[in-house]
């Protein structure tokens, strides 16, 4: 970091595509979504001082690959969410069954499959200590004919839905997205505007236009985040805008 020198390089010709990747807060690996074209898509744990994989796990398809990865805060578990609405908790430390539960927003209880149901999850997060996981979701209400983004949050442990609501942005598959560092602000951005949500009382705080049109109409080719103190945001498209928000 100091010298910004390449440390190692890692080649897998062009048939492999990463989308995504996570750091593990304790410093010793990396997650990434990788995407075999026309095969399989997985989620890959890289070790970060000599880039040597440590495990593998295939979750989603060519066609329905992983979209978006977190890792908890102790290091100890990483979520993935997939294009087909599903997302899924591995054990990084559990080789043997690393798999704790996968879900989708239409399953069990939560709502009747084939009525209301998650077409895509583009966002994952852990809060509260890695007790809760943060989702946010492409939702296809075939009942009243529309299709809206809604941000989730489950318990990790039990696979329970503790709460949902719908931010009625923008339908892109790739809806950029961030959590402040206190974990109690969600900020989520569309071609025209950025919107920030308190996720306790599940309300929108505050909607920023896009003073500057420095946010494209491809909101997925971007990139949203919180400042360390999380009163400002920065977000990039055709250029980058930093602002106060609180």
């Amino acid at each position: 970091m100091a010298t910004g020198e390449v440390v190692y390089t890692r080649e897998f010709g062009n048939q492999t595509r990463f989308d995504s990747v996570a750091v593990a807060p304790n410093g010793e690996f990396f997650a990434v979504a990788k995407k075999v074209h026309e095969r399989e898509s997985f989620v890959t744990l890289f070790r970060v001082v000599t880039g040597e994989q440590i495990q593998e796990w295939e979750f989603g398809t060519c066609n329905d690959p992983v979209t978006c990865l977190a890792i908890s805060p102790e290091s100890s578990l990483v979520a993935a969410g997939n294009r087909s609405g599903e997302f899924a908790i591995f054990a990084s430390n559990q080789p043997d069954e690393p798999l704790i539960r996968k879900l989708a927003r239409g399953s069990g209880t939560l709502a009747n499959p084939g009525e209301i149901y998650s077409n895509r999850v583009n966002f994952v997060a852990f809060r509260q200590g890695g007790q809760q996981l943060v989702t946010r979701s492409l939702i296809i209400d075939q009942v009243n004919t529309r299709q809206y983004g809604e941000i989730a949050t489950w318990d990790v442990t039990s696979g329970e839905l503790r709460g949902s609501f719908p931010d009625e942005l923008g339908n892109g598959w790739r809806t950029p997205a961030a959590i402040s560092r206190d974990q109690k602000q969600m900020a989520v951005r569309t071609d025209e505007f950025i919107e920030i949500f308190d996720l306790e009382s599940e309300e929108s705080i505050v909607r920023l236009q896009d003073s500057a049109g420095t946010l494209d109409q491809w909101p997925g080719n971007s990139g949203i985040a919180f400042s360390q103190d999380g009163r400002q945001l920065a977000a990039a498209g055709d250029g980058f805008e930093v602002c106060d928000w609180d």
